[in-house]
């Protein structure tokens, strides 16, 4: 019971802010491979991403990834997903 609320002052204190964020990619369905390597790509940058669900619409993926990042990712998971030429869109 005392760790469970001690825990919040212990993760303030360390310092390891790493938000929790939902990401929706759109891809077309011929491209569903891409998935795998955006994951990989993200992992490699240090953004831990977990695919959480897969909907078909039309001839589209949506697909939705629970991502977490270290403090001061975000403007460069903005980049990385604007410069693809595979998305239709994202969400985050």
């Amino acid at each position: 019971l005392i760790i469970i609320f001690i825990t919040p002052y212990i993760n303030r204190l360390s310092g390891t802010k790493k938000p929790n964020k939902q990401l929706l990619i759109v891809i077309p369905k011929a491209r569903q491979a891409y998935v795998e390597t955006l994951i990989s790509e993200l992992k490699e940058a240090g953004i831990h991403a977990e695919e959480r669900k897969i909907q078909l619409k039309e001839s589209n993926l949506e697909v939705l990834l629970e991502i977490t990042l270290p403090e001061g990712k975000i403007k460069w998971l903005q980049q990385h997903l604007l410069q693809s030429e595979v998305l239709l869109s994202f969400t985050l």
